[in-house]
């Protein structure tokens, strides 16, 4: 399973949604009408690469921050 690239091309972010659940609390999730987590486990993303991507980021964050 591929992910597609949470950043654009140009290295930003065009929008951003934020939401804070517990995978203990997530049964299922539909978004438009397709299955997108089914008991914990998400069925769209490959979360390896999405976590690996934020933490890259995190980490670009934090090198630009103690650079000022």
């Amino acid at each position: 399973m591929t992910s597609p690239e949470i950043i654009d091309k140009t290295g930003k972010a065009g929008a951003t949604l934020v939401f804070a659940a517990s995978q203990r609390d997530l049964e299922a999730v539909y978004i438009g009408g397709h299955k997108v987590v089914d008991h914990r486990h998400v069925l769209t993303q490959d979360m390896t690469a999405v976590e690996q991507q934020s933490d890259s980021r995190v980490v670009r964050a934090l090198r630009e921050h103690t650079k000022h």
